[in-house]
């Protein structure tokens, strides 16, 4: 039997793909961990991170200047864009550093939607945090939503997330 390392499921082994979640198990052949940290990485799941929540959330025409006002006011590094529960973006510190105009007076009354990150990878509380910080190292994020089983953010882990979880498995 395979253990899936995003889901927890068992699987039948020889399947390319989790009966469960779908994902790829061909990586399932892998050495086992061969230090405490790897095996913390591989074991524990995204909740025991303690992820942040509730998640500062907005509607997609919410003006920019709004937005960068609560990520001041909250001392947040980011928010998300819904619209009906469903994730739609997510705009960030570094959307704010990159993507907004510093010499373009309009910036602050245009819609968030034009200036949010689309197709955001988002995560499920039962992953292992091994797999997030696989994602957030390929996508370059360093925010990634956690949504619940309707695919509804619940939650956000954060690159700060990661580095006290490390600084707390580490030896």
């Amino acid at each position: 039997m395979i253990v899936c390392p995003y889901c927890g499921a068992g699987n039948i082994a020889g399947v390319d793909a989790c009966e469960r979640c779908s994902q790829s198990l061909t990586h399932a052949h892998l050495a086992a961990p061969k230090s405490h940290l790897e095996k913390c990485l591989l074991r524990d799941r995204l909740k025991s991170l303690r992820p942040a929540a509730p998640v500062t959330t907005v509607a997609a025409d919410t003006s920019v200047g709004h937005v960068v006002r609560l990520l001041a006011e909250r001392s947040i590094g980011c928010v998300l864009i819904v619209q009906d529960n469903t994730l739609l973006g997510i705009f960030s510190e570094r959307d704010v550093v990159m993507k907004l105009d510093a010499c373009a007076a309009d910036w602050r009354t245009r819609p968030v939607s034009e200036f949010m990150t689309k197709a955001v990878q988002s995560l499920d509380a039962d992953a292992t945090v091994a797999f997030a910080v696989h994602r957030m190292n390929v996508g370059n994020y360093r925010h990634v939503p956690i949504t619940d089983s309707e695919g509804r953010p619940v939650a956000i882990i954060s690159i700060r997330d990661i580095l006290r979880y490390l600084n707390e498995n580490m030896g």
